[in-house]
């Protein structure tokens, strides 16, 4: 049994040591698509409210 709950411990360290890190890039690509698409929105607002 000890060595049943100590490779279960083992496997969930090295599975958080992998997921984190892959979250995070997940997340800050994410959040810079994100940035882009804000910025392009103001681009187009200040394009049509000069147009106008």
């Amino acid at each position: 049994m000890g060595i049943a709950l100590t490779g279960g411990l083992l496997v969930r360290q090295a599975r958080t040591m992998f997921s984190t890190p892959a979250l995070y890039l997940l997340v800050a690509r994410y959040a810079s698509a994100f940035r882009k698409a804000e910025e392009s929105r103001d681009f187009f607002d200040h394009v049509i409210r000069v147009g106008n």
